[in-house]
């Protein structure tokens, strides 16, 4: 009776040692709204963490964009399609994809489904366990960091998003 008693209390304390691990580590644990943002877009076998995800990937998987331009400093390249648009940076001859600008409700994040029209109130609560970053903001932009992504919405004059800014290289 004694040893069914000591060994029913050491699995009850290794539950409660378990419990109280998985609480801290749910607790401190960054919370992610996305998982990959890059998918939801469409941009083919991309790990932010390996290659930089080029402008031959960008073609194959978009085609040929309506408009290729460079801003107004000569650091990055735009290229633009009717649902977003790609920004290159300069090295290796505006090859790879810095962050891309969704401006279409056609892509929508995460179970909330927020994007392009989702109201301010919608992203807040979207994002309600996110990291908010400090980046520039202003009354008409949120930034967030989930995972491995920089994320800015940006609102019109009625407080909806207009446009999503979506960092592809940390």
């Amino acid at each position: 009776m004694k040893k069914t008693l000591l060994t029913f209390s050491i699995a009850l304390l290794f539950i409660l040692i378990f419990l109280i691990i998985m609480i801290i580590y749910h607790i401190s644990e960054p919370k992610v709204y996305v998982k990959n943002y890059t998918q939801v877009l469409g941009m083919s076998d991309y790990d932010i963490y390996g290659d930089p995800y080029k402008y031959s990937q960008m073609i194959n998987d978009f085609g040929r964009p309506l408009v290729k331009s460079y801003t107004k400093d000569n650091q990055m390249k735009e290229v633009k399609y009717v649902s977003m648009i790609f920004y290159l940076t300069k090295g290796l001859n505006y090859n790879e994809i810095s962050y891309v600008i969704v401006i279409s409700d056609k892509y929508r994040f995460g179970n909330m489904k927020v994007g392009i029209n989702s109201s301010k109130t919608a992203i807040e609560k979207a994002y309600k366990d996110v990291e908010k970053v400090d980046f520039n903001n202003t009354v008409n932009q949120i930034a967030y960091k989930d995972g491995k992504y920089l994320v800015i919405y940006y609102f019109d004059i009625n407080s909806n998003v207009d446009k999503i800014y979506i960092s592809i290289g940390l």
